[in-house]
């Protein structure tokens, strides 16, 4: 499977870009990595960081930092599972942090080191990836850039949004990626957090408008620049089929892009 994907994507510019911000935002971001470590450890103790594989660019895998939000041990008894509304695991600073997306603030380090961009698909952990991926084969398109800290399907979608409709989101970002286009994901992340709503929100939010960051303008068909109907399917699709529509459907999303070009990637992805 091939997907032409944007020249801002893999440029060494957006690389630049990310590590003079990501340098910028570590200096700047000091008092609060005190002040969240303090508030960690007088609630629960030690650690204060959380430290997660997960998978990047090409499908290799790196560790991600984060600040630990739940009771130490969190998943001994269950594994890898995603956190749910009003997680008991969860602690009362963790509630904060979840909020505000205060908690990804260490990825600053993965954004600085390379294993990250600022903007691109959310980097998942191994066992989702493989299980994932085993309903949806074109889940590992995803692993054509590096992954982000944010991104259009955490903009424009929820931390529970299924998977392929975060696909559609993800694929048509990396067909449409450009520097303006990124830079008002990352001015919406941050309103988000400004506001803690990266937890209070729900449903199935529209993707981007027309002109949105991604630049889906003359998405095929009736979308408008949204999610087709397809992609969040009805409950007798199997995963794979709903998957496939995603495929298709990020690709319409980001049809009409005018970013300067792209490169051709992929092949028995």
């Amino acid at each position: 499977m091939d997907v032409r994907v944007a020249t801002w994507a893999l440029s060494p510019w957006k690389r630049l870009f990310d590590a003079l911000l990501a340098g910028a935002g570590l200096l700047l971001s000091v008092p609060l990595w005190l002040a969240i470590s303090a508030a960690i450890l007088l609630e629960d103790g030690w650690p204060v960081l959380y430290v997660q594989e997960r998978v990047g660019r090409g499908g290799r895998v790196f560790r991600l930092y984060k600040f630990r939000s739940m009771v130490r041990d969190a998943e001994r008894h269950t594994g890898a599972v995603l956190a749910g509304a009003n997680d008991p695991r969860v602690t009362r600073v963790g509630r904060v942090l979840r909020a505000t997306a205060m908690d990804e603030l260490p990825q600053l380090v993965n954004i600085f080191l390379g294993h990250m961009s600022f903007v691109g698909p959310r980097p998942e952990r191994p066992e989702l990836v493989a299980a994932i991926g085993a309903s949806c084969p074109g889940f590992d398109l995803r692993h054509l850039v590096r992954p982000g800290l944010t991104g259009p399907a955490q903009i424009y979608g929820h931390y529970e949004s299924p998977p392929e409709e975060k696909l559609a989101h993800d694929l048509a970002y990396l067909q449409g990626a450009t520097f303006s286009g990124d830079l008002q994901i990352i001015a919406r992340s941050f309103l988000i957090t400004f506001t803690a709503q990266w937890q209070a929100r729900s449903g199935h939010v529209p993707s981007p408008e027309r002109g949105g960051p991604h630049r889906a303008r003359r998405a095929a068909g009736s979308s408008h620049g949204r999610v087709p109907a397809g992609v969040t399917g009805a409950g007798e699709v199997d995963g794979s089929r709903k998957c496939n529509t995603a495929t298709s459907g990020g690709r319409r999303l980001a049809r009409g892009v005018s970013d300067g070009g792209g490169n051709q990637v992929g092949g028995g992805v």
